[in-house]
């Protein structure tokens, strides 16, 4: 009867700690900090008014299950508002900060100059910020590279941004300022855009050292793995650069992904997908390749139960793993009740109670 109380136990026990774990498996939110910024009165400007940024900041607010949301509506300087913000928190070395604004913004291809302000007799000092700008409801632009370089200052330990605005060109020249207009950059139609992979060997505004290049490291790492996938380029490189210490230039990409229109996308092959026998326990990298031979023509039909075999599959293949997972922790806490049980009733109370009624 003993036994059997221990049993019923250790079984309250179990379904308890799955609780924990599953409960652990939530993200705190503790240590994380968001600051949001919605403008959409843009009176005494050139913009117009926006209405969809009240649906934006009540989205995001109960989307930011943070321990602290700041919301700022209708900044006229938004660079004032975030070094508000910056200076506030400066001090407390956040988990994670994240950045949302909604409102208008602009890719600044106006380079407004001051024939006063002058680097030397031939080269004028721009006055306003340039490239991906985001516009204060005064009409005041804050450069998204300065929006980094300021909230990085509160040395969180990730920093995300999520910039919901326009990024065409050009901003309307006002008063009797000056300006330079920036070579025409012809936008690139959103169907190109999916086809188009750029990987930089170094990041913004950093030189790419002559030793030690992207294109060996890139060659290296081709060489020890066989074909990698696309996506995997990028953290692959800066790995093997960071195994060897090597800390001054890191590689990035530019790509955009709906779906896993570059999921299976092979480097340096494209038609080929194949794993090396290395697959890690993680429900994402098993993919199911769905492509069909050369020369055969697919029906919607077909298509059709492709994808719903592809999804099945990976479906399966999450449910495994998250199994595989609960197995281990189930095996773990059996034998630590094995243990338990030994050392209440000893490791030789059968063998002994054997003897005992033989006597």
């Amino acid at each position: 009867f003993g036994i059997f109380t221990e049993l019923k136990n250790w079984s309250t026990v179990v379904r308890n700690s799955r609780k924990d774990r599953q409960a652990r498996v939530k993200i705190t939110s503790e240590g994380m900090k968001a600051l949001i910024i919605l403008n959409g009165d843009y009176s005494g400007t050139s913009q117009k008014n926006l209405l969809g940024v009240n649906a934006d900041g009540e989205c995001m607010r109960i989307m930011m299950k943070y321990s602290e949301v700041e919301i700022v509506r209708n900044a006229l300087d938004i660079e004032k508002a975030v070094k508000k913000y910056c200076e506030e928190h400066k001090d407390t070395k956040p988990k994670r900060i994240h950045f949302h604004y909604s409102g208008h913004g602009v890719e600044s291809d106006m380079v407004q100059i001051d024939p006063s302000q002058m680097i030397d007799e031939k080269t004028f000092l721009g006055v306003n910020p340039t490239g991906g700008c985001m516009i204060g409801c005064s009409g005041e632009l804050y450069s998204v590279h300065d929006l980094k370089i300021e909230l990085l200052k509160c040395n969180p330990d990730k920093l995300t941004l999520t910039l919901d605005c326009c990024r065409s060109s050009g901003m309307p020249q006002r008063g009797n300022e000056r300006y330079v207009k920036l070579r025409h950059k012809e936008p690139i139609k959103i169907a190109d855009q999916l086809k188009i992979a750029v990987i930089y060997g170094t990041s913004d505004l950093h030189t790419a050292r002559d030793a030690n290049t992207f294109t060996q490291e890139l060659f290296k790492v081709s060489q020890e793995m066989g074909e990698i996938s696309i996506l995997q380029i990028v953290s692959k490189v800066n790995k093997s650069w960071q195994d060897r210490f090597i800390f001054h230039q890191i590689c990035k990409h530019d790509i955009i992904e709906a779906g896993d229109n570059w999921k299976c996308y092979m480097w340096p092959n494209p038609d080929s997908f194949k794993s090396n026998g290395n697959v890690e326990n993680d429900a994402d990298t098993m993919i199911v390749d769905t492509q069909e031979d050369d020369g055969q023509e697919d029906t919607g039909e077909e298509m059709r139960n492709m994808k719903e075999l592809k999804d099945t599959v990976n479906f399966l293949m999450k449910e495994f793993v998250a199994f595989k997972s609960e197995a281990h922790a189930f095996k773990t806490e059996a034998n630590a009740f094995k243990t338990e049980v030994g050392e209440m009733y000893g490791h030789d109370g059968a063998r002994n109670r054997k003897k005992n009624k033989k006597t």
